[in-house]
């Protein structure tokens, strides 16, 4: 047999125990064929392949660049190399390489995807669509593309469109763990909690050591009250692995989860660093004349959540509020505008500029924020669903502020400061947060008891309550329910006889678990009662009033839910907890004068409730306190708010003006 027969049986041989996974007698066949012939292109891109499988990166690349030196026209070659840069995150040489492949065969669809991913990862979204949709033009049963697809489509907020591309590939193949992912991410973001933990469900048995799968079983388990998977849930609340990263969706997918589910202000701070990342990007050019002492400053709020939405309901009567006579404030949404949602529409009045930048990259957002010379810019979403956070470390403003939609740190060395108050930022809280806190004077968390509609009046036979039983309610979301809570309510209802515990309804999953967790701690299932979603605020209000009294939540407590409560004249018992989120509860009751429904421990939390449950004329007189408090009190002020967030700002300003540094300070009460 001839060098040449030899040498090819050799790679023959080589190719069949590469594809049947026995990579050592691959190996050892390229060898062989590379000690006669050490240039030959093809023993020497699969050995590379095989090396890079293995990790050894240096090993393989001197093996891939040798392929190409001998065969710069074989397209395979360059895509090989390309995903040997795209595993060591060289991802300009990675792209070059694959555009390199395209150019040289143009219906390389693997190669396509993979300048889409590179694309996806830095945020340019419509540019990563435009390859997939060449990628699909050559084959429309990719479901590597198709998967890609749906994920650059979610993040451009092409929600129904995203809807069509999973169907697609789940037609293709129901299988398929990528695209039983998306579809779980797409049922989530959405709350259909039920369907989204079924797909995962169905993507373990798929892929059983999947530890990226696992990695989304505790948000999923969280949402419906799935406290089985115990393991997960300690492994969720540990530190993060030191120099692991996270795309912007995971953590907005997880961050509230990570918070309530007993979170520790050092591992949730920790995360959070994590996901921000702290190589700040290049700073954006100083403006073309710096603001002088003296102007107007101008104050821009970045968010998706200034329209129909908890934020933007909370927000709406501060922004009304501001004194537009002495600031210019400036509302930059990231989501497109929606003529039909009067509240948002109601918001943008409040405003002297409004821009819609939805389908932007990250520098372009802030390349739009620095050119309308924003000197405070004030982010309401941290890391919340559509959140463009990471486009504060390009430094579109001189001075970052995180506020109101995220209860606590970002993690984010490009933010300055975070609007807290003295109960939910306490002086020496410090090292919970990568920010420096403002405290307001009042309750950071902002109502307006001017718009609110008239509280309707409803019955609890309306509501399928017993009409005599003592109503323990809680309407917090299920994420914010854990089973240390659950022994605490349950004890609560074991000692007052004839109650019930009313709860959210937020999935069958979830009232099935619960129910049974319950039981398990000795209280009957028609001891839980499930309120559905109510579309008439007025009578989601009105409905408060048919409970005896509002039981908190420990790690994540009730916060708009928790306003909601206290304005309908619902007394609510809070627990003070370890974190930001944990502290709100505290914050509404300080500012309220209401500071004996406080307690710092589980037994007082317990013993309060029973008291009060068994003490009608005590109740009464606190009902009666708590309607006098709404009248006058700071907390349902828009103005008073407005005031003091405009002291804030002015004092941040000042700060930096000075060149100082940011440094935690207090708003002093406005006489």
């Amino acid at each position: 047999m001839g060098r040449q027969q030899r040498n090819m049986k050799l790679l023959q041989e080589g190719l069949a125990h590469h594809r049947a996974g026995r990579l050592e007698q691959a190996s050892g066949a390229y060898r062989a064929v590379l000690k006669d012939e050490p240039k030959e292109p093809n023993a020497n891109r699969f050995l590379g392949a095989i090396l890079m499988q293995k990790k050894e990166f240096e090993r393989a690349r001197k093996h891939l660049l040798a392929a190409i030196a001998a065969a710069p026209l074989d397209p395979e070659n360059h895509y090989i190399l390309g995903r040997l840069y795209f595993e060591e995150k060289c991802a300009g040489d990675a792209t070059k390489q694959f555009r390199e492949c395209v150019r040289l065969n143009p219906g390389h669809v693997a190669a396509h995807i993979m300048i889409a991913v590179g694309l996806l990862n830095e945020g340019d979204y419509r540019a990563a669509l435009e390859w997939l949709d060449r990628a699909l033009a050559i084959d429309r049963r990719s479901l590597d593309a198709l998967i890609n697809k749906a994920e650059a489509l979610i993040q451009l907020n092409r929600i129904d469109d995203a809807w069509k591309v999973v169907a697609a590939g789940v037609a293709l193949d129901a299988s398929s763990p990528g695209i039983l992912m998306k579809r779980f991410g797409l049922h989530a973001d959405r709350g259909a909690n039920d369907r989204a933990f079924r797909d995962l469900q169905r993507v373990l048995q798929l892929t059983p050591g999947d530890r990226a799968v696992w990695k989304a079983v505790p948000r999923a388990a969280i949402a419906v009250c799935d406290w089985t998977y115990v393991e997960e849930l300690v492994r969720f609340t540990e530190a993060p692995i030191e120099g692991e990263l996270f795309p912007a969706r995971q953590a907005e997918a997880e961050s509230l989860y990570r918070i309530s589910w007993k979170g520790e202000a050092a591992t949730i701070r920790n995360y959070a660093m994590l996901a921000a990342g702290q190589t700040e990007a290049q700073q954006l050019a100083a403006p073309a004349s710096a603001k002088r002492i003296g102007d107007r400053l101008r104050v821009g709020y970045l968010s998706s959540d200034l329209r129909d939405h908890a934020v933007g309901r909370l927000a709406k009567g501060f922004l009304a509020a501001h004194d537009d006579t002495a600031y210019d404030f400036i509302n930059f949404s990231v989501l497109a505008d929606d003529p039909s949602d009067t509240c948002r529409q109601a918001i943008q009045a409040a405003f002297h500029e409004n821009y819609f930048l939805d389908k932007v990259t990250d520098r372009d957002l802030a390349e739009t924020i620095h050119a309308k010379h924003i000197d405070i810019l004030v982010e309401l979403n941290g890391w919340t669903q559509h959140s463009r956070l990471r486009s504060l470390s390009f430094r579109p403003a001189p001075v970052q502020i995180s506020y109101l939609g995220y209860p606590g740190t970002t993690g984010a060395a490009y933010v300055d400061y975070i609007i807290g108050d003295m109960s939910v930022t306490p002086p020496g809280c410090e090292g919970e947060f990568t920010e420096r806190p403002i405290r307001l004077p009042h309750s950071y968390l902002p109502f307006d008891r001017n718009t609110q509609p008239e509280i309707a009046q409803i019955t609890r036979s309306d509501c399928g309550l017993p009409e005599n039983a003592t109503v323990f309610c809680a309407f917090n979301a299920a994420y914010k329910l854990t089973d240390d809570l659950a022994d605490s309510w349950a004890r609560i209802l074991s000692r007052v006889s004839d109650s019930v515990l009313w709860l959210r309804y937020e999935s069958g999953l979830q009232v099935d678990n619960l129910r049974r967790e319950f039981a398990a701690r000795g209280i009957a299932p028609d001891r839980l009662v499930f309120a559905q979603h109510e579309a008439s605020f007025g009578r989601h209000l009105g409905r408060h009033r048919l409970a005896t009294l509002f039981l908190d939540t420990f790690y994540y407590n009730a916060h708009t839910t928790g306003l909601d409560a206290l304005f309908a004249g619902l007394p609510v018992v809070t627990k003070t907890g370890p974190t930001f989120a944990g502290r709100v509860g505290t914050s509404f009751l300080r500012t309220l004068g209401l500071t004996d429904l406080i307690t710092s421990t589980t037994a007082e939390y317990e013993n309060l409730a029973v008291a009060l449950a068994e003490d009608p004329t005590r109740l009464t007189a606190l009902k009666q306190r708590l309607t006098e408090a709404n009248a006058t009190s700071p907390l349902f002020d828009p103005v008073q708010t407005a005031r003091n967030l405009e002291a804030a700002y002015v004092m941040a300003w000042e700060r930096q003006s000075r060149g100082l540094p940011p440094e935690s300070f207090d708003v002093p009460p406005i006489a």
